[in-house]
């Protein structure tokens, strides 16, 4: 796939920013930027790279906050989230440059599970979402929410890691919590507990296979504890019916299964292989 950007076609081979950059392939197209796979010639390794679509390109304050969320993002470090290299500019071009991955968003993960009539163990899916609060906490310490964790948001790695992307870039019409629905007429604003709400909405559906519905769900499989539903229906609940802290919220889960032998470490990563359509 190609795209002309203000005159520029970028295809493989189309080179960036003094030629440090090389197109190999497109990957994907999100509401506001198109990712490609690239080569970085002074890092020397494969990276992805994120470019305003063009129809934005002359928009002054889409294309400002589109620089200054990437450069929030490249702020962050953490093992679970995605890491940004570089922000900038090339003519009429807006990108940020950020760490190649293997594997699928979450939710093609999910789809495909579905798909086959499944869903994900309780230890297993617990597992994943505790690494993403984990990443959560580690945002949050620094004074910034995420805003749209949701399922499309997480990547799930060959081996079983989750690496979140995107953090304050807006959340997704499918995906608000009810405190966000709110937020359009200023009458209320998102804090870290909007961050536990769509984790735990992740959750019911690698759980159940669906989107929660009314609280108290009765749409938990006879596999999902008493209690742990009553954590996510917790975590679901409006803002001050919460937990707290995402901490909260991760150490409730935790107290649900103990996910540190490393035999049941290798089983999930086998199986995610399995789901992801590669090897060990």
């Amino acid at each position: 796939m190609s795209e002309t950007y203000a005159g520029i076609v970028l295809n493989p081979g189309s080179k960036l920013s003094h030629e440090r950059y090389e197109i190999l392939e497109f990957l994907g197209a999100g509401s506001i930027g198109n990712v490609y796979k690239a080569f970085d010639k002074q890092r020397n390794q494969r990276i992805a790279i994120k470019i305003l679509k063009s129809h934005f390109t002359g928009d002054g304050p889409i294309r400002q906050n589109f620089l200054d969320k990437a450069k929030l993002n490249q702020t962050l470090a953490h093992p679970c989230i995605v890491k940004v290299f570089d922000v900038g500019e090339d003519g009429p071009l807006a990108f940020y440059t950020m760490e190649f991955l293997e594997g699928k968003p979450l939710g093609q993960f999910f789809r495909n599970l579905r798909s086959e009539g499944k869903t994900l163990g309780v230890k297993s899916a617990i597992a994943l979402i505790e690494q993403a609060c984990q990443a959560l906490e580690y945002a949050h310490g620094k004074g910034i929410v995420h805003g749209s964790a949701y399922i499309e948001n997480l990547w799930l790695g060959n081996t079983g890691k989750i690496k979140i992307m995107e953090f304050g870039f807006g959340a997704h019409a499918s995906f608000l919590t009810p405190e966000q629905s709110y937020c359009f007429d200023g009458s209320q604003t998102s804090d870290q507990r909007n961050d536990q709400f769509l984790l735990a909405f992740v959750l019911c559906l690698l759980l159940t296979g669906n989107k929660p519905a009314a609280l108290p769900y009765s749409g938990w499989p006879k596999n999902v504890p008493n209690k742990l539903g009553s954590v996510v229906e917790k975590a679901l609940a409006m803002p001050d019916e919460r937990f707290q802290t995402i901490r909260q919220f991760r150490l409730a889960l935790r107290g649900q299964h103990d996910f540190q032998s490393s035999r049941l470490g290798r089983m999930f990563a086998s199986f995610t292989n399995s789901c992801l359509g590669t090897r060990p």
